[in-house]
């Protein structure tokens, strides 16, 4: 399935109109933002929607969607080529996209987030919006809410030691999964870091397949998480959920469990 970024035609103050990435001109223009949503809470999806609602016309090529605002010509031709450096891909996101079939492995980022959110709605939860792996939408994993708490959680998955590839199903990875685990627990800190600085009273997570490299990671950088207030789900290959940091946060005392053990 090819990636498809999600782009905005706008009206050039000069004359003319040029393209821009979705989520950051909506953030960066909020006073133009006609959604009522917060580009960092939800989906591209969900505000491409919201944006057809509101008079704005969409233009679909196989490697991008665009959204033409109303104040700005429509045909496509007239419209520059954004730059292809506009949007970075996620290591693991572009590897999914690789593949004939992502959700094979209990482990793959696509499944945690699944997992993890009926987890949440069967515990009484309100999900609001979780990000499609799939199809590269953008914005927090998991959003959601119960009794007044607010609960953002960043999702990863595990690397797989072959290609998803079927023309590269044979080969081995170069880069060991161990490795290429550490790097995805650090983006993964790095995305829970801004999220608690961009919303301050929401409860941050992680949430994270179970297999002893990240346990190990965790256990190294867990004082750490205690003093940044991030919390951290576990979730294990028989959908069971181990839960540290989230006390007083709407998750009962008794489900609260250490990821470390000694």
């Amino acid at each position: 399935m090819a990636v498809q970024r999600h782009s905005v035609v706008i009206p050039r103050d000069g004359g003319g109109t040029e393209i821009r990435p979705l989520k950051e001109w909506l953030r960066q223009h909020p006073e133009e933002n006609p959604t009522g949503l917060d580009p960092g809470l939800s989906t591209s999806h969900q505000l491409r929607s919201a944006l057809r609602r509101a008079g704005w016309t969409m233009e679909e090529s196989a490697s991008e969607i665009r959204m033409v605002s109303p104040r700005a010509r429509t045909p496509s031709e007239t419209v520059k080529e954004i730059s292809a450096s506009d949007e970075t891909v996620d290591d693991e996101v572009a590897e999914s996209h690789a593949a004939t079939d992502v959700t094979t492995d209990w482990f793959w980022e696509g499944n945690v987030v699944e997992t993890l959110a009926t987890y949440l709605s069967n515990a009484g939860w309100k999900i609001i919006s979780k990000a499609n792996t799939r199809v590269k939408e953008r914005g927090v994993d998991i959003h959601a809410s119960r009794g007044g708490v607010v609960l953002l959680i960043e999702a990863k998955g595990y690397p797989s030691s072959s290609y998803r590839d079927p023309k590269r199903s044979a080969e081995q990875k170069r880069t060991n999964p161990s490795l290429q685990a550490q790097q995805w627990y650090s983006h993964a800190i790095l995305k829970a870091m801004r999220l608690q600085t961009e919303y301050p009273n929401a409860t941050v997570a992680l949430a994270l397949p179970d297999f002893p490299r990240y346990r190990v990671l965790f256990k190294e950088t867990q004082a750490a998480f205690k003093k940044l207030g991030v919390a951290m789900l576990t979730i294990k290959q028989n959908n069971e959920i181990e839960i540290w940091g989230l006390e007083g946060n709407g998750i009962n005392a008794e489900q609260n469990q250490s990821l470390v053990r000694g």
